[in-house]
């Protein structure tokens, strides 16, 4: 929580763009498992963090394993998975914000 409060990490949300929308770790990117259209520009934000977290919606964090594998394979260095993901994010009250990814988002939502 206190990288987060303090942005000293790049947060991924891996999530699908209507869990997204409901409510992410504040400041998070989103990039779901199956890629993002603007995938590329995300990925060179993310190299601005010396520490990139990401997480999904389930304990397991099996998806956002998977999206960690394809940041480090992108060459970013530290990267890891919250443990307990999104539930145990809220469930320690950490900063959140909601709405739409700005580039998935319209395609989602219909808009």
């Amino acid at each position: 929580k206190g990288m987060c409060t303090a942005c000293l990490a790049g947060f991924v949300d891996a999530r699908g763009p209507h869990e997204f929308a409901h409510g992410h770790i504040a400041n998070a990117v989103h990039l779901p498992p199956a890629g993002h259209p603007d995938e590329t520009a995300v990925i060179a934000q993310l190299r601005t963090y010396p520490l990139v977290v990401v997480y999904d919606g389930d304990y397991s964090c099996a998806v956002a394993d998977d999206v960690a594998v394809r940041l480090r394979r992108a060459g970013l260095g530290d990267v890891r998975v919250l443990q307990g993901a999104w539930p145990a994010w809220v469930a320690g009250q950490g900063p959140s914000a909601a709405g739409i990814c700005g580039v998935c988002g319209v395609e989602a939502f219909g808009k």
